[in-house]
């Protein structure tokens, strides 16, 4: 499953591309349906590619594990990062998205590629679970920070909440058609941990 989710990296980002170009070059175009279908393609692109990630991290965790590549980072600006990566996706649910953040700076040694890969892997369950609201919240504490996600979305029974960062379990929502893999939580909490930090659903 490794070496096919490997194989398909390659052919996922060359279609990627010249998707992406495509959007761009019709962005102005009178042909709205075609532009709103490029958009549909790069979304589920997206999704795919996010998907592989998951499973190759997954891999590293369990088999070679993970090098840490810890540096300091203003945390506001990682946190934005992400936020505004998913602003098209909850314009598109019509979402009220929002998000708070101290007014001074949190400067913090982290993993940038493993902290932006905890909060999206965040952020993409709850607008995935959510009914019409969403938070991101980022808090200063003594000598560390904690981030909250908050949504509207159906509760998860106390005696799930530990169950669902082992891997490939799921919350089932049946008011929901989403799916999903069932690792990105494990994958989250992992490079959390990693980080002297955890994961929780409260």
């Amino acid at each position: 499953l490794m070496n096919i989710a490997h194989e398909i990296r390659t052919p996922l980002t060359l279609i990627k591309g010249p998707i992406d170009d495509l959007i761009q070059r019709y962005s102005s175009s009178s042909n709205k349906d075609l532009v709103n279908d490029l958009h549909v393609v790069s979304r589920n692109s997206d999704k795919l590619s996010q998907l592989l990630d998951e499973l190759l991290d997954f891999k590293k965790i369990n088999s070679t594990g993970y090098e840490l590549k810890l540096a300091e980072y203003n945390v506001n600006d990682l946190v934005q990062i992400v936020y505004d990566r998913f602003k098209l996706i909850a314009k598109s649910k019509d979402l009220n998205y929002r998000l708070s953040v101290p007014s001074e700076p949190i400067s913090c040694k982290v993993d940038k590629i493993a902290m932006d890969k905890i909060l999206n892997n965040l952020l993409a369950n709850a607008m995935k679970y959510s009914a019409s609201d969403v938070k991101l919240s980022l808090i200063k504490q003594q000598d560390s920070f904690m981030v909250i996600l908050e949504n509207d979305g159906a509760i998860v029974p106390l005696d799930s909440r530990e169950r669902i960062f082992k891997p490939f379990e799921r919350f089932v929502d049946t008011s929901s058609v989403e799916t999903g893999t069932g690792i990105g939580l494990y994958v989250s909490r992992n490079f959390a941990e990693l980080q002297n930090g955890t994961v929780e659903m409260e």
